[in-house]
């Protein structure tokens, strides 16, 4: 993450090391943290350079608290954002920016950057259910787009 202090055309490549803040090095947890938490939930693990959950580690553990993390370290205003990320087959994930804590669920206060395996993601999960409490009748087995007002 790079503080955005003044308008620039530069690419990632072209920055320099120090312009960015890096939130997560491939190899330590520091600075994340649960929404609305103090500490990192069970299962969020540094593997293999990639900050993922692993969700058997995460069923070991007696937690009730949610799955969602922040980089709690450090507030961002203004900022420019570059990701490498990748999801296993089926997968969904997200990023929420501009978040508020103090209410229930991130998707309530904040916008999100879908991160979604949408060719496999509908094969391999039932979505009817869920498309249809949003009301969608038709088609209601595949991908949707929802779109909810921030506060």
């Amino acid at each position: 993450m790079r503080k955005k202090e003044e308008t620039s055309t530069e690419t990632v490549e072209q920055a320099t090391a120090e312009e960015w803040i890096i939130l997560f090095d491939g190899e330590s947890t520091e600075g994340w943290r649960a929404y609305n938490g103090s500490e990192l939930p069970p299962g969020w693990i540094a593997k293999d350079g990639a900050l993922t959950f692993d969700t058997e580690l995460g069923l070991e553990q007696d937690y009730t608290g949610g799955k969602d993390i922040i980089y709690g370290a450090e507030e961002f205003d203004n900022f420019e954002l570059y990701i490498e990320w990748k999801l296993p087959e089926g997968g969904n994930s997200g990023i929420f920016y501009h978040l508020k804590e103090g209410y229930d669920d991130p998707p309530e206060v904040s916008p999100e950057y879908q991160l979604i395996d949408d060719e496999n993601y509908a094969r391999i999960h039932d979505l009817t259910a869920y498309n249809k409490s949003l009301g969608y009748t038709e088609k209601p087995g595949g991908i949707k787009a929802v779109t909810t007002n921030c506060l």
